[in-house]
């Protein structure tokens, strides 16, 4: 008798433990996911700051023209860098499958619309300053594109090794930005299975190996 009322004692206190163990598990992984969350909109708030700073050269451009040019690049290059983390970033934080969280999604509205004003800085640049740089417009969708987080993870890869000689702009098309669908309507497509990539105005609608993108990036001159 006095046996089992240990083992019974014994495998409540287990109980016990374990219970505190998957509370404590849950509560650190919401204070994380707050914490990502609360960087996450300090890193796109900067990213705005800087935007504006970029809107205030090509004003200076219009002005003065080419000998603004190198300013410009400088600007851009600076912004270039820091959207590629708060990219990377993004797409960490939406392997924790925590997207639909109201914060970030506002948070990433934001994100889409200065990504989107950048993309245009970036087009203008390249034509008025001859920045050779070439872009890839990146469409996705958490909700029906599986193959999506491959294709993301390729495009890091393919940005760690070209560098500046590629600018990456993805766009997530679940959160219904007008532009976004602008887009969608302009190039001729809807995201569903399979990604979308726009490179040098050329749609593709379909996922691309590195060696697939090295071959386009090639034969448009880029990297050959």
């Amino acid at each position: 008798m006095v046996k089992r009322k240990v083992e019974w004692k014994t495998y409540l206190a287990i109980g016990i433990i374990t219970f505190i163990f998957f509370l404590s598990g849950i509560l650190t992984g919401l204070f994380i996911s707050k914490a990502k969350v609360d960087t996450l909109v300090e890193q796109v708030n900067q990213l705005g700051i800087n935007l504006r700073e970029t809107e205030t050269i090509m004003l200076f451009m219009s002005l003065y023209g080419k000998d603004a040019c190198d300013m410009l690049y400088e600007q851009l290059d600076a912004l270039n860098n820091e959207s590629e983390e708060i990219r990377k970033d993004v797409a960490f934080y939406e392997t924790t499958k925590r997207v639909e969280d109201p914060s970030y999604i506002a948070t990433k509205k934001n994100y889409m619309s200065i990504m989107l004003m950048h993309w245009l800085y970036q087009e203008k640049a390249n034509k008025e300053c001859q920045i050779n740089s070439t872009i890839i417009l990146f469409f996705y969708s958490n909700k029906y594109c599986e193959i999506c987080k491959d294709q993301g993870t390729v495009l890091t890869y393919m940005k760690q090794k070209y560098a500046d000689k590629i600018v990456i702009f993805t766009f997530d098309v679940d959160l219904d930005v007008r532009m976004i669908n602008y887009l969608g309507k302009l190039y001729g497509f809807e995201v569903r299975e399979n990604p979308v990539l726009i490179i040098r105005n050329t749609k593709y609608e379909k996922f691309l190996s590195r060696n697939d993108i090295e071959k386009i990036l090639c034969d448009i001159g880029t990297i050959c």
